[in-house]
């Protein structure tokens, strides 16, 4: 995401608020700087279609963010970085809740549920780990 680890801490943090922001029937955007931001927009779904944004590109970037995630909480020099790496650690159980709204949103879809659970357990596992 950046070179910075308080950039990158930065944005994590931006895109976990956004994914914990998510309601039920909400869909997320990925802004062109790459945050995960709940879609509000007046005509959503043809601006949706225009920019090509895709849940295949939301699920892409949701995998991205956890990969992201997984190597900041995993790394000794971010301990130096303590109250970043607690407010993204408080963010966590937010962000498994909004996950849960996603894959409800798509219920219907059996790929992408899937690919939601297989989110959600990433994230719970990260969670876990780190809270300890």
């Amino acid at each position: 995401m950046s070179t910075s680890v308080s950039d990158s801490a930065d944005k994590l943090i931006l895109s976990l608020k956004g994914l914990s922001s998510v309601q039920v029937n909400d869909k997320l955007c990925v802004t062109p700087e790459g945050y995960l931001v709940r879609d509000d927009r007046l005509l959503q779904p043809v601006i949706r279609f225009i920019s090509g944004d895709s849940r295949t590109r939301l699920l892409d970037n949701i995998s991205e963010l956890l990969s992201v995630l997984s190597k900041y909480l995993c790394k000794d020099i971010n301990k130096h970085d303590d109250w970043r790496r607690k407010k993204v650690i408080d963010l966590l159980p937010l962000a498994l809740r909004g996950l849960e709204n996603i894959r409800a949103t798509y219920q219907a879809d059996t790929i992408t549920r899937f690919r939601l659970e297989h989110a959600f357990d990433t994230l719970e596992q990260i969670y876990h780990t780190v809270s300890r």
